[in-house]
């Protein structure tokens, strides 16, 4: 029996999950076509290779578990698999689609992880000191995954997903998923606003990493809570835990790769007063004048070209690993 008075029932539950999620995949699907068009003009080096096998294959399981999601629905209230109500499919937790969609789960899971644990050892120069903490999360919650994904595969007809089989993984699993989210975010978070001469120039990346890392963190809590409470909304939570997985990381590739984009765009001064003036650096021989202005008199228009590279753009090539973030 559910423990919260006015949890819905796990047919209407179903519905509603099965929405969001259609949505939340919809807006992956977009994020996902703008990664590839940042990535791929850069795939002969090795990080955006890395990156586009492991988003390419984040969405492909995102995209695995919506359609497993549709399955559900088809079977519980079309072709009537669990009877005449649909509350009776979907108490059957031992349902082959059930059981592949939380395996995705675990899976996505996974590599979300293990992507973000990536992130920090390249961010911090590969330093393994200070990867040393969240690895020991991750290999933890590794194992957690590995015994969660075999208890769900041994779950009987008449068993609950709420049994304490199940739900002790379960729960290890979400606790040490959060650890890791939570460390490795404020360690790539301090290793952007530290290497950067004014944390002004790296705001907008700060802010993706934050504002994705909490979403995906408030949703894995979320899901706990309900599990821990054994109440039908969790499933809700669980699908839409699932998406932002996918989503939060393929945001924070988009985002850093369009400013990197704008940072390699260098405008051209051009003076248009006095004889010339060039702000940005000493005059140079290369000046030439291209014309004269009407009625004027020794009034001449130059154009020069001045590229000059400040201490940030030249923080940006020492830290090129940032396009991973």
């Amino acid at each position: 029996m559910p423990a919260l008075p006015n949890d819905p029932p796990l047919d209407e539950v179903n519905i509603i999950s099965s929405w969001i999620e259609s949505w939340l995949l919809g807006m992956h699907c977009v994020l996902y076509g703008f990664c590839m068009y940042i990535l791929w003009p850069r795939r002969k080096a090795t990080t955006p290779r890395v990156l586009m096998c492991i988003t390419t294959l984040m969405v492909t399981l995102a995209v695995a578990h919506a359609s497993l999601s549709l399955r559900g629905l088809l079977e519980g209230f079309i072709w009537q698999f669990g009877g005449p109500d649909a509350s009776a499919y979907y108490a059957n937790f031992a349902a082959m689609p059930y059981k592949l969609k939380n395996v995705i789960y675990v899976l996505n899971s996974f590599m979300a992880d293990g992507l973000l644990l990536w992130r920090v050892w390249v961010v911090w120069s590969r330093s393994w000191k200070v990867t040393a903490a969240p690895a020991l999360m991750f290999v933890g919650s590794m194992i957690a995954e590995v015994f969660t994904t075999i208890s769900l595969w041994q779950l009987q007809p008449n068993e609950s997903l709420f049994s304490p089989t199940v739900s002790k993984w379960f729960t290890s699993l979400w606790a040490l998923s959060l650890a890791t989210n939570v460390t490795c975010t404020a360690l790539i978070v301090a290793k952007i606003a530290r290497s950067s001469h004014s944390t002004r120039t790296y705001t907008s990346i700060i802010a993706i990493i934050v504002e994705s890392g909490a979403l995906y963190t408030i949703s894995v809590a979320l899901l706990m809570t309900f599990f821990l409470l054994n109440a039908n909304a969790g499933q809700i939570a669980n699908d839409v835990t699932t998406q932002l997985s996918v989503i939060g990381p393929t945001l924070i590739i988009v985002v850093v790769g369009r400013r990197m984009a704008v940072q390699r765009t260098v405008p051209a001064p051009i003076s248009t007063s006095g004889t010339s003036s060039v702000p940005m650096s000493p005059i140079s021989p290369r000046m030439r004048p291209i014309s004269r202005l009407p009625g004027s008199r020794g009034v001449v228009v130059a154009v020069t070209q001045s590229v000059e590279i400040s201490g940030d753009e030249k923080d940006d090539e020492k830290h090129s690993d940032f396009s991973v973030v």
